[in-house]
């Protein structure tokens, strides 16, 4: 969490160095490879862009959260599972999403 917010302290980073670019775009790549293959494989109607976005905000949320829900966990003597964990779970978790929308459980065609 703490390189995390570091990322995207502006003020720390400069966002023009190219290597910084580089790590970026290596990062945003591999989300791109694999949303697409899953639009590929599993949804053709999947907005890639749109999916690349959710992910990458629930992940960046998580990241930034994290320390939080840790904290709140252990004021109510509960254990938190392992960032990493958290992340994979995370991420099976929006991989199921961004499947074929199933047009019994819809809620965008769900007339209920």
């Amino acid at each position: 969490p703490g390189h995390c917010a570091v990322v995207f302290r502006h003020d720390l980073v400069d966002a023009t160095d190219p290597a910084y670019q580089e790590w970026g775009d290596r990062a945003h790549g591999q989300l791109s490879a694999a949303v697409t293959a899953i639009r590929d494989e599993c949804n053709p109607d999947l907005d890639v862009e749109l999916a690349i976005a959710a992910c990458w905000s629930a992940m960046q949320g998580l990241v930034d959260l994290y320390p939080n829900m840790h904290a709140v966990a252990g004021s109510h003597d509960q254990e938190l599972a392992d960032l990493g964990d958290m992340a994979e779970s995370f991420a099976r978790l929006l991989a199921r999403g961004l499947l074929a929308p199933d047009a019994e459980t819809d809620p965008e065609t769900d007339d209920d």
